[in-house]
């Protein structure tokens, strides 16, 4: 095994040691964000039903037949944008 003063210890077969864990990291944060998105834009769009509903006393039958539409891509936008703000 060699040290390398630049990255970490690097063995002689040329892997790195903290490669697996600093991708298990990111993975980890890529997934929160996404299921972060998800919960985010469901509980919106229940928030939304349920105002329109205590407001107007019924829901369009748009809103409630497209549900899973709406929420993906409202989902996907969200994930557009904080995918650019974190790059």
């Amino acid at each position: 095994m060699r040290i390398n003063m630049a990255i970490s210890a690097v063995f002689e077969d040329g892997e790195d040691t903290g490669r697996a864990l600093r991708m298990g990291k990111r993975l980890l944060r890529s997934l929160g964000l996404v299921f972060g998105c998800i919960a985010v834009s469901s509980l919106a769009y229940t928030g939304v039903l349920n105002l329109i509903e205590f407001v107007g006393g019924y829901i369009p039958a748009f809103l409630y037949n497209n549900q899973e539409l709406l929420v993906t891509a409202s989902t996907s936008i969200m994930l557009y944008v904080m995918a650019s703000y974190y790059r």
